[in-house]
């Protein structure tokens, strides 16, 4: 690419790419500056502009960069990845990327506050692990995970102080800034105190998920023990602990701290992939098993109440049914006798004496003057025919599934069962099942019992998941320690 005219910094109310109007500006990094803007035509659609720095958008491995970056961003789609809406460039040729607006801050900014609760943390860790989990299933690694590039937003009634996670940055690392290292020549990238021993040597080859895993442990050692788990006074030294030491054992730093946290965390910060653990879940389901584990028996309880309160509503259920069908049978019991009586008219005279005509006759037949006559309005074919093809509209309309609410549900499911909330999640995954089937929600009940211990239920929910599916469904089910 050609070089471009350095750009000052954006005022408000520029219209950029014809699409988004500059309110004001978020931040600035190593390579680029983030403005909040807004849709032109849809004004309540907040977004976040992220424009490439001129003197980096001449370079042709930085545009590539910024480019992956944005295919990245519109390709992975989970509630914890922050997701890119378009890509387009200025009239001078630099690239911009539009992402959703995010309101919070970051982790690192909440990390300079204090230490968070072991709730959050353990929160924090597994939505972070459900971005990468499916980052990692479309064959993208992050390769620059650490604090500044985990977002934090308030909000979320089902999750631990209601913070939602949003992993940023895929596909990018902030280059040549003050705590980022590139080699041009190794394309050495990330963030030293998050960086694997893979990344810092040579053999790239070996630089895959289990690298991220690696810089995810790195974080849950730092956010447990309250300091980072290699922490030279310079860069070399840092590298070199990374590549060659073990970081200060976890208990001495946080004697609170699981054996079984302490060794889940030393095995994700292994030297060598192969290892640590196959995936980036299983790390972090592993690492808080005692703590999934100590809250079965009350989940347990809870879902035994839940069971019975269903079997009595259902009792309550069927019995209303039959009252109900045994009073209609009396009703059209009733109005059929009446049909039937209907067809004669019963006169019942005033006087006992019969009433005579002039010529000694019995009186002609009035009924409006001495009789009650019954009379039936019946509804002309018409609109019989128009009442039903309206009932047959009502209820296709009641048979349309709800796909926007069921995928919402699903996703909902997914997000409770990675931060561990099984229960729930099998509950929601039921309601979605319930508006659109899917074999993801099944399979997911099926895992949630899993990680629960419930082989009973597991059992029954395996043979629910289609069966080209169940090698899959053994293999995750034994990741979440029932060896099914």
């Amino acid at each position: 690419m050609g070089s471009t005219i350095k750009i000052p910094e954006l005022a408000a109310n520029t219209i950029v790419g014809g699409s988004y109007r500059i309110i004001r500006k978020i931040g600035s990094g190593g390579m680029s500056v983030v403005y909040e803007a807004e849709n032109l035509r849809l004004p309540e659609l907040r977004v976040a502009v992220k424009i490439i720095k001129s003197n980096y958008a001449s370079d042709d491995e930085f545009y590539q960069r910024f480019r992956r970056e944005a295919a990245i961003g519109a390709r992975v789609r989970h509630p914890n990845v922050a997701a890119v809406i378009d890509w387009n460039a200025m009239p001078d040729g630099t690239p911009f990327l539009v992402m959703e607006y995010l309101e919070g801050e970051s982790l690192h900014e909440r990390m300079k506050r204090g230490p968070l609760s072991k709730e959050l943390v353990r929160s924090v860790l597994f939505q972070t692990a459900a971005a990468l989990e499916v980052a990692h299933a479309q064959s993208v690694i992050h390769r620059d995970l650490k604090p500044r590039n985990i977002f934090l937003i308030s909000g979320s009634a089902n999750l631990p102080e209601g913070i939602l996670v949003k992993v940023i940055d895929f596909g990018v690392s902030k280059i040549l800034g003050a705590d980022t290292l590139e080699s041009t020549t190794s394309r050495t990238l990330g963030t030293p105190r998050y960086m694997s021993p893979e990344q810092i040597s040579t053999d790239h080859q070996r630089v895959g998920p289990a690298t991220d895993q690696f810089s995810l442990g790195a974080l849950a050692y730092e956010l447990i023990a309250g300091k980072p788990a290699f922490n030279g006074d310079c860069l070399e030294t840092v590298l070199y602990q990374i590549v060659n030491e073990d970081p200060l054992p976890l208990h001495e730093l946080a004697p609170h701290v699981s054996p079984r946290l302490e060794h889940a965390i030393n095995r994700a910060l292994s030297k060598k992939p192969a290892e640590r653990y196959p995936s980036i879940s299983a790390f972090v389901r592993e690492a808080f098993r005692d703590d999934l584990e100590s809250t079965t028996p009350t989940v347990a309880v809870k879902l035994k109440n839940k069971l019975k309160l269903r079997k009595k509503l259902q009792q309550l259920t069927i019995a209303v049914l039959m009252l109900t069908t045994v009073a209609l049978l009396i009703s059209f019991a009733i109005i059929t006798m009446q049909n039937d009586s209907a067809e004669f008219v019963f006169a019942e005279p005033k006087d006992e004496v019969t009433a005579f005509n002039v010529n000694n006759e019995p009186a002609p037949f009035t009924p409006q003057a001495n009789q009650q006559v019954i009379h039936f309005s019946v509804p002309s074919n018409n609109n019989i025919t128009r009442d039903t093809n309206e009932d047959i509209e009502d209820t296709n309309l009641l048979k349309i599934p709800n796909l926007a609410t069921a995928q919402a549900k699903l996703t909902e499911a997914q997000n409770l069962d990675f931060t561990g909330n099984y229960l729930e999640s099998i509950r929601v995954a039921r309601q979605s099942i319930a508006l659109e089937d899917s074999n993801t929600a099944r399979m997911l009940i099926f895992l949630g019992y899993c990680s629960l211990n419930d082989v009973g239920n597991a059992r029954a929910a395996f043979f629910a998941i289609n069966k080209k599916a169940h090698t899959q469904a053994r293999r995750l089910c034994k990741e979440r320690g029932l060896d099914f």
